[in-house]
């Protein structure tokens, strides 16, 4: 079963911008990401306690993938990909996004979500966060996370 990563999905969405930047058509025409509608974090999260549930806990790990890749998604709209700083700032804004969410929690999804944002956040201090976020350690980490999550029946894909 082949995985793709936050980080591959990126060079594939660049490499998409590319391709669609060659094809001429109507040159007044601009696309621009609308992220999809996202549903409000619940309110034990927005006060900074844990979610709760793992079911809640990982539909926070959804949202937070969602942001992400939605920055990446505008990153690329220059017809450039995302520079290091986009990457860094993306996954500075994840980690925090799933620290929050999973603070206080001590059940599997959350103590996933905790190393998981640990190790965002040591990708994004890497000066080549791309390069980093392709380490065979990080993709374990995300596995871990994505199984945690669906051990308590939610399918996350990072």
């Amino acid at each position: 079963m082949i995985r793709i990563r936050v980080i591959s999905s990126i060079f594939i969405g660049v490499s998409a911008m590319a391709v669609a930047a060659c094809g001429g058509g109507d040159e007044g025409a601009t696309a621009t990401f609308q992220p999809p509608p996202s549903a409000p974090a619940p309110a034990s999260a927005a006060a900074g306690k844990p979610a709760g549930s793992d079911k809640e806990l990982c539909e926070a790990v959804d949202q937070a993938d969602v942001v992400l890749t939605g920055r990446m998604v505008r990153a690329m709209q220059g017809g450039k990909g995302p520079s290091a700083a986009d990457i860094k700032d993306g996954l500075l804004e994840f980690a925090q996004k799933l620290s929050a969410a999973s603070a206080g929690g001590d059940s599997a999804v959350a103590r996933a979500m905790r190393k998981t944002a640990a190790e965002s956040t040591e990708v994004a201090q890497a000066p080549d966060p791309a390069t980093a976020g392709a380490d065979p350690a990080y993709e374990k980490t995300t596995t871990d996370l994505e199984a945690a999550c669906r051990a308590a029946g939610v399918k996350v894909k990072l």
